[in-house]
This record gives C-alpha cells, structure tokens and sequence, in this order.
C-alpha cells in the first residue's frame, strides 16, 4: 500500500528542501525531536533525521507522537506490550486499536518491530510496582526484602503509585536506588 510520504520522497532532495513545508517540518523538529507529528512533511523529515519508534518498547508518550493516534491508543498499545504482546507488523497494532491499516500508513516508515525473546537473558523482565507481590518484588535485582515490604506497604496504605518518581518520593529511595530499578520496575 502507498505511503502518504511518497509523493515527497519522490522530489529531488534541493527540491524536497526548498519545499517551505520541508523547512516548517525541519525546524520544528529541530527545535522539538519530541514534537508531534501531524502531517506528512513531519514524518518525511523525522524519516531522514533517523527517528524511529519501537513497536514493542514504545511508551505512550512516544506512541502519542504519531500521527492519528490518541491518547487513549497510545496507552492501549503501551500497556500491551508491558503485559508481553509483541507487534510483528502494522496489521497488528491496526488490530490491537480496532482501526483499518490504512489509518496508519502515515505513521508506518517510522515504526520498526524488533523481536524480543521472553525468555532470553538479555531481556529485562519488569515488574509493575502496583500489582507485584511480595515474592515478585524480591525477584528485582538488589531488592531486599526491607524494601520490598516498604513499597508493598506504603501502596496498601496510599494507593497506587502514579510513576517511579511517585514511587521514589513516596518510599525515599536514593537516586541511586531508582537508578538501579528503573530498568526492572514501572507503573
């Protein structure tokens, strides 16, 4: 199926950059890598400054960047894979959101699927800080079970945590702390 972003890939690059939607989209990338993409002169230039999103880590915040995609979608899609979905292709995600494959072609030279094997050792496996027990939170790396009875304890009492920063806040981990289990820990 034809991308959106074809017709400009197809113009000669002086051209492509003499274009003033060209030179619209590059500055506000420039200024914003992190900006919302909205039209098709947005994702040609995100393309060539090499931006991408991986399907199968992406957080909703980066999801949320794609065009024709809400926030609702974006949080949808984030907490599949968090839950161990993995998106092999575009049809996928269309099917996860309940939308048609051409709703997302905009979006599609951004995203890549890359495969990551559950059960390999080079895969973080993360915990959801709101939802582990006891014997799951010891699983984290340099857990102890001091502090796997303080998180446990402080989220009975105050409900659950909003973010890793929430979480830090709230129990008084150290920097280093979260450092080390951010990588293992998420909300």
């Amino acid at each position: 199926m034809p991308s959106p972003i074809d017709p400009i890939n197809q113009l000669p690059p002086w051209k492509k950059r003499l274009s003033p939607q060209w030179r619209e989209a590059k500055a506000k990338l420039t200024r914003n890598p992190a900006s919302r993409l909205e039209t098709a002169w947005d994702v040609a230039v995100a393309v060539e400054m090499g931006l991408t999103l991986d399907a199968n880590r992406a957080t909703a915040d980066q999801w949320l960047r794609l065009p024709n995609i809400s926030i609702r979608q974006a949080q949808t899609l984030s907490d599949l894979t968090q839950s161990g979905v993995q998106f092999n292709e575009l049809k996928d995600i269309a099917a996860a959101l309940g939308l048609t494959e051409e709703t997302l072609t905009l979006a599609e030279p951004l995203i890549q699927f890359y495969y990551y094997d559950p059960d390999s050792v080079a895969t973080i496996k993360t915990v959801n800080v709101n939802y582990a027990d006891f014997e799951t939170l010891r699983q984290v790396p340099e857990m102890t079970a001091d502090w796997a009875k303080k998180i446990l304890g402080d989220r009975q009492t105050r409900g659950k945590y909003r973010s890793l920063a929430d979480l830090q806040r709230r129990v008084n981990l150290s920097g280093k702390q979260l450092q080390t289990w951010m990588h293992y820990l998420r909300t």
